[in-house]
């Protein structure tokens, strides 16, 4: 009874704060409903993929199709995913002038990752007993990847404008589509052979990207109300250099999984990630709404901070909830008794969650003040730990050296970004 009388005004006063905030940022809210309703189309239709594909594959043939998944990820810092941030900012600031020259810099970029998926689909064709599918996929993802990665501006300026509405509509609309047609070849054929995936994969997004880049190209093309493009572009080239090491070190566990342990292995970690990926990807959403707000102030207030804490705490106690209910069964259900092994490994993951929520939204406010420097040590101090933790665990630990690895840059990100925003934005 005592404590029950200790608890409750305390209780009582976080549900009238988290109240208060609900009606104050009522249209941030909004925003990002709708933009997750993307992501839940999106991660529905995925695991309706996922759920199909892993029944229909081997071990060994769902690791190699998540291979060239990954190698889509790992090459997209050559679309200098650093300049759709600044054309955002730009955007939001009321100019449009960025724009022509900033696409044609992701397009060329994207031209020369394309060659790179050339270059690895000729090594696996010389090197290693891969799969003809393999090295097939490899080759069609090449041409088709400066329209599928290298065109995807026009949600920068999308985001920038705040038309959170249409840009949902589209992806959502893509991920619908895109998503249909997979699971028609997955169900309607035998996709032992899994080209055609990858290219129906590739191929709806890029259609639209070509669309809307051409409209907005000839929209903005003799944009009068101009900026400083050389800063903006030059802060855009220099945080995607140090976007691409933070993408390798995102990336390198699942390679040197299957490179140098077993195809096999690295299927079960990437199941064991799949739905920590998915709820990581509620905070990644929530922080591209807020990022235009951010972008118009110049330190971080104590009501937001407060926002931001209020946020992690909630979504730290439904992931912590999540994982000791329903959490195995959801996986079973998804992933079959074929990754039954994937269960505990995913459990371990969800718990890297709660370390790393906050600092994900604090680091995208950092992003959003054109404070390359900042931006920049923060990324290249996680990336260095994540790289190091994964070569020096991943090879001899297996998925307990990946997982290990992700905590330790969870906890970098955490400390690192804590102190920028302590020292600088408060």
């Amino acid at each position: 009874m005592f404590v029950f009388r200790f608890t409750m005004p305390i209780i009582k006063k976080q549900l009238k704060d988290a109240l208060s905030y609900v009606l104050k940022y009522k249209k941030v809210i909004e925003d990002f409903l709708y933009m997750y309703f993307v992501v839940i189309i999106q991660r529905i239709l995925g695991f309706a993929v996922t759920f199909f594909l892993v029944r229909a594959l081997s071990q060994s043939q769902f690791a190699e199709y998540t291979l060239i998944i990954g190698y889509l990820s790992l090459l997209a810092p050559f679309s200098f995913p650093g300049i759709g941030n600044a054309l955002m900012q730009s955007t939001a600031r009321g100019y449009n002038s960025l724009y022509p020259l900033a696409l044609k810099l992701t397009f060329l970029g994207t031209v020369f990752a394309g060659l790179i998926l050339l270059i690895l689909a000729y090594v696996h064709s010389i090197e290693g007993d891969y799969s003809v599918t393999l090295k097939a996929s490899l080759f069609f993802a090449a041409f088709l990847y400066p329209f599928y990665k290298g065109l995807t501006l026009w949600q920068s300026n999308l985001s920038g404008a705040k038309r959170f509405k249409y840009l949902s509509f589209l992806k959502a609309s893509t991920s619908i589509i895109t998503n249909a047609l997979i699971l028609f070849l997955i169900i309607g054929f035998d996709i032992a052979d899994y080209l055609f995936l990858i290219i129906a994969y590739m191929f709806i997004p890029s259609l639209l990207n070509i669309v809307m880049s051409t409209i907005d190209f000839c929209r903005f093309f003799k944009e009068e109300r101009v900026e400083d493009k050389g800063n903006m572009i030059t802060y855009g080239l220099n945080t995607s250099f140090f976007t691409a090491v933070h993408t390798i070190a995102l990336r390198l566990d699942e390679f040197i999984l299957f490179y140098l342990v077993a195809p096999q292995v690295m299927a079960v970690f990437a199941i064991a990630n799949r739905i920590p990926e998915l709820l990581r990807g509620v905070t990644q959403t929530l922080a591209s709404i807020l990022a235009p707000r951010f972008a118009k102030h110049q330190k971080i207030t104590k009501e937001i901070y407060k926002a931001i804490k209020l946020y992690s705490f909630g979504f730290a106690g439904f992931v912590i909830a999540l994982t000791f209910t329903i959490y195995p069964d959801i996986m079973l259900f998804l992933f079959s008794d074929k990754y039954s092994d994937a269960i505990f490994y995913s459990q371990i993951i969800m718990f890297s969650l709660v370390i790393g929520n906050m600092a994900n939204l604090n680091f995208r406010f950092i992003r959003s003040q054109n404070d390359s420097k900042s931006y920049n040590n923060v990324t290249l101090i996680i990336s260095i730990v994540k790289i190091l933790a994964s070569i020096a665990l991943v090879p001899f630990f297996g998925i307990w050296g990946a997982i290990a690895s992700l905590f330790l840059y969870r906890i970098a990100m955490l400390v690192s970004v804590e102190y920028i925003i302590r020292k600088k934005y408060t």
